[in-house]
């Protein structure tokens, strides 16, 4: 069977070239490209690369974003190519070797629900520093949402299976958020991950690439930076009310007046947090009574812990509101993970 080549290209330079006839000395199957708003003075390249053997080239008017563009050929293939195996998609800058992009798309199986990636071996002294820590940050990052150990999260080089690709589509993102959007809701779409080592190329210190260092770190980090923002809004409100009840209501720091602060302050938290958790970070289509009820039994669960650790380490402190800070910024942490993986599936 064969497997579509999906290239996305912005003012790609001569590299692009090089790289396509690389591919196709190797392999015959169907090259996609999905010019993504160049623009007049990069048409005559993209006549030239129409001329290669059974390559397809499509355009967007101005320039819709990485995601957008990656989108655009994936409709594209399966109105086209329904009895491919799948896609593999790869940058226009060079970083991708003909030989790895053609290797990594034997990989593919087009009824498994395995996306294969390409991942590149990051060698300090060898990576421009923000390649290099970028990759390290959000490989970090992303398996402390997921729990997926993923050493590669911003590679282009992936390898998609037909029966995936329909649910990859539904994913939203259209600039280079996508690729991110993509691995978060692997869990959601019951999809796992294959990472194929790649040779780590960058072509005069990565200058090719199109990715703005802040604007776009925004957009790939928003979906972590959400989750974050829920939890710290909630633990905010959660402190508010418990250092209002406490000296307002629950003077005498007794064990009871403790565990009714605690209970008061977090329910009303524990409600709001929900909202946002469900609605605006996961925005889950899911049964409401039954993540209400998987919600409840965790809420209980941090509520006890919340209680039991702040009434054993008040004997050894009288400093309440720090402590329960420190507490209660562990257990949002545990928390969180548990609602990604468990809760809002």
């Amino acid at each position: 069977m064969s497997i579509t080549l999906l290239i996305p290209a912005l003012e790609p330079t001569d590299n692009f070239l090089r790289l396509l006839t690389g591919l196709r000395q190797l392999t015959d199957d169907p090259i996609l490209i999905v010019d993504d708003g160049s623009g007049p003075a990069y048409q005559a390249l993209f006549l030239e690369l129409a001329k290669i053997d059974n390559t397809t080239i499509l355009y967007h008017q101005t320039n819709l974003g990485k995601g957008a563009a990656l989108k655009t050929g994936l409709a594209y293939h399966l109105a086209h190519f329904p009895f491919s195996a799948g896609v593999v998609t790869a940058d226009s800058d060079g970083q991708h070797s003909p030989r790895d992009i053609v290797a990594l798309s034997r990989l593919i199986r087009p009824n498994e629900r395995v996306l294969v990636l390409g991942s590149r071996h990051f060698i300090r002294k060898q990576t421009p520093v923000k390649s290099y820590w970028g990759n390290r940050l959000t490989s970090a990052v992303f398996y402390g949402v997921s729990g997926i150990s993923c050493h590669d999260t911003q590679t282009g080089l992936r390898g998609l299976p037909q029966i995936i690709i329909p649910d990859i589509l539904e994913i939203p993102g259209s600039r280079f958020e996508y690729e991110m959007n993509v691995l978060l809701n692997l869990t959601k779409n019951q999809i796992v991950i294959h990472e194929m080592p790649i040779e780590t190329i960058y072509l005069d210190h990565n200058s090719g690439s199109h990715f703005r260092v802040i604007r776009d770190s925004v957009r790939i980090y928003q979906p972590i930076l959400s989750y974050i923002l829920s939890s710290i809004s909630s633990a905010g409100l959660d402190i508010l009310l418990f250092t209002l009840l406490i000296k307002v209501m629950f003077t005498n720091h007794s064990w009871a007046s403790l565990l009714l602060a605690t209970t008061f302050a977090r329910v009303l938290s524990g409600c709001f947090n929900f909202y946002l958790n469900r609605q605006v970070v996961f925005k889950s289509q899911g049964t409401l009574h039954r993540e209400a009820g998987k919600y409840f039994l965790l809420f209980c669960s941090q509520l006890l812990l919340s209680w039991l650790l702040l009434q054993g380490f008040s004997q050894f402190s009288t400093h309440l509101i720090p402590l329960k800070i420190a507490i209660d910024f562990s257990l949002f942490c545990l928390s969180f993970i548990i609602q990604r993986r468990l809760v809002f599936r």
